[in-house]
């Protein structure tokens, strides 16, 4: 059964909205000691502590490892959450990585 076009962007529209809801930062966490740090229980372990969604992007060292955090767009969601992952036991900083922009070419 195919729908109809009406419809599609009313049955798309709650997960544009929650998508739209989510603001990923990419922080890096160092870790105290040496860890497998894409372990799904460290990760849940991580995302029950923050409140936030984490996803695994690359090793930097064998104690830092970069991470795609979502979090609410409002600052305190995510400052709320970044504060979490630094209670951590396991974690011994977690660094917000702020991608630098080129400035503009001039005309």
């Amino acid at each position: 059964m195919r729908l109809p076009r009406i419809l599609f962007p009313i049955l798309t529209l709650p997960v544009a909205l929650a998508a739209c809801a989510l603001e990923p930062a990419r922080v890096m966490i160092a870790f105290r000691e040496p860890l497998d740090a894409t372990a799904p229980a460290l990760i849940a372990r991580l995302e029950n502590a923050s409140g936030a969604t984490i996803r695994y992007l690359a090793p930097v060292s064998p104690t830092l490892h970069a991470y795609s955090l979502a979090c609410p767009k409002d600052t305190a969601s995510c400052d709320a959450a970044i504060a979490a992952l630094r209670r951590d036991p396991a974690v011994a900083d977690v660094i917000v990585d702020r991608l630098r922009k080129a400035p503009a070419a001039r005309p």
